[in-house]
């Protein structure tokens, strides 16, 4: 998927008309960390897994990564997908990811799911 100039590698499965959850790694890990899970949220939700720049399907680019900037990358997919509000679920980086995507724009996300993530 081409978003804010990368190509990003992105899961997307379950249903297409439920609520979104976007599930957002750790470093230096992929989506892949997320596989067992996938059954249990397909069955109720619109998952969206992307591989962050440089992780697992994604090339890293020529911009340096930075939370702000896969913020952007997680915002600019929801805008691709035309999904106006979701959750994120974050693990680690992921959850830096996630609230920082929360920070620039709140009302898009229906709620933060953190693992392995402080506020700080």
């Amino acid at each position: 998927m081409r978003v804010n100039g990368a190509d990003l590698d992105v899961l997307l499965s379950g249903k297409e008309r439920s609520l979104a959850v976007v599930l957002l790694h750790a470093f230096p890990l992929s989506r892949a960390v997320f596989a067992p899970l996938l059954p249990t949220l397909e069955a109720e939700f619109r998952v969206i897994a992307p591989d962050f720049r440089g992780f697992g399907g994604s090339p890293v680019g020529p911009e340096p990564v930075t939370v702000d900037l896969l913020a952007g990358d997680v915002l600019g997919i929801l805008d691709h997908l035309g999904i106006r509000r979701a959750i994120l679920l974050g693990l680690s980086l992921g959850g830096y990811v996630a609230l920082r995507a929360a920070e620039r724009e709140p009302r898009r996300i229906w709620g933060l799911v953190l693992a392995d993530t402080r506020s700080e």
